[in-house]
């Protein structure tokens, strides 16, 4: 039968009208026929109700409109249609009151009746189709609210990373974000470039042997292992043990799953930073000795410099006054006291020149040190 999963329940006293709507819809529905109302309540109290009931509104015993309200409180979603001659505004007024749909007229017309029922059959999987769809709203609405939730927790543990000055401090913020934002427990491995490792349980206290020794065989696993309500996750330098992840909600277990390595992600990054900033601080702190050294060889070179600068400077008269002396007891000519006055002269331009050329050289060295000093400033810490 087409309409199998539409079933009808006819509500009548009189045997003349069940035996009509039987003849007018018993071939394409499934339908059951009810001489009172306490009758087709007690059918719904024994195996559920219709899709739609067919109701007379007088009858002896229970009245149409008390056997209406017991039906849509059973079903809110049933189509219920009063049978009735008496179609004014009042009893109208009093049906929409009970709970029902439609009202239809008595005597009652086979294709009207035909028609009212398809109409209700549509209305009904309208209703169902919308409550579906507002189930499904729901269920987005409250998986959007717990997405934002949990990826706030992402966005909070990337800001308070930023405060991590050392790999503990960081992995303690790891594992508190995850219990704090998540209410998993955690245990946490960091792997050092010389190869000694930081295991930390869900407290930020030191694992036990046992903790690392699963710790040990977690990271060799893949980037993303789940075993029951265990997952891992690895990176090159961190392994994320998670000791009770949820079971039996997959929608939570995958939002989780990708909040948790996203936080991973951040910590490994973050840690390799940190890593980073500790190389360059020691690196400054050698380029600063080193400075300092350089600077105060020069300060001695300029010193011993300026001392030899001086004996030159008086042996040079020394020497100028003794080759006069000599070459007056030579008795020289004019010509040769010439010649030998431009020798002395040109002598002594030498060792000047020699003087700029080694000023040159410790004014590069001052500018060069200058240098260093700036970018020594301009390191962060």
């Amino acid at each position: 039968m087409e309409n199998a999963d539409f079933t009808i329940w006819a509500i009548d006293d009189d045997p003349l009208q069940r035996m009509f709507i039987q003849d007018e819809l018993g071939g394409d529905w499934p339908l059951r026929l009810f001489a009172s109302g306490e009758e087709a309540l007690a059918a719904l109290n024994d195996g559920g109700g219709p899709e739609m009931a067919l109701c007379d509104v007088i009858m002896p015993g229970m009245d149409g409109f008390s056997v209406c309200r017991e039906l849509r409180a059973a079903d809110s979603q049933m189509q219920i249609v009063f049978l009735s001659s008496n179609t004014g505004n009042e009893a109208k007024l009093t049906g929409l009151d009970a709970g029902c749909d439609d009202f239809l007229d008595k005597p009652i017309d086979g294709e009207v009746l035909r028609y009212k029922v398809q109409l209700a059959q549509r209305a009904r999987r309208q209703k169902q189709q919308l409550s579906a769809e507002i189930a499904s709203a729901r269920t987005l609405a409250f998986d959007i609210m717990a997405n934002a939730g949990e990826l706030g927790t992402v966005l909070e543990f990337m800001r308070r990373t930023q405060d991590c000055a050392s790999e503990a401090m960081l992995a303690r913020q790891v594992l508190e974000s995850i219990r704090g934002g998540y209410d998993l427990i955690g245990s946490l491995r960091l792997r050092r470039p010389d190869y000694s490792v930081l295991d930390l349980d869900a407290d930020g206290e030191v694992c036990s042997p046992l903790a690392s020794s699963v710790l040990d065989n977690m990271q060799a696993m893949e980037r993303i292992f789940t075993f029951r309500n265990r997952m891992c996750i690895n990176y090159p330098n961190l392994t994320l043990l998670l000791h009770n992840m949820p079971e039996d909600d997959p929608d939570r277990i995958g939002r989780l799953r990708d909040h948790l390595a996203l936080i991973a992600d951040a910590a490994e990054r973050r840690l390799q930073n940190i890593r980073n900033e500790v190389l360059l601080q020691r690196q400054t702190q050698v380029l600063g000795v080193s400075v300092r050294e350089m600077s105060e060889a020069l300060a001695a070179l300029e010193s011993q410099h300026a001392r030899a600068n001086a004996e030159i400077s008086e042996r040079m008269l020394e020497f100028c006054a003794h080759v006069q002396q000599l070459a007056i007891g030579f008795g020289l000519t004019d010509e040769q006291e010439y010649k030998l006055d431009q020798a002395v002269s040109q002598f002594g331009n030498t060792i000047r020149n020699l003087d700029l050329m080694q000023t040159g050289t410790d004014r590069q060295l001052q500018n060069t040190l200058q240098r260093l000093r700036e970018l020594m400033q301009a390191q962060p810490g």
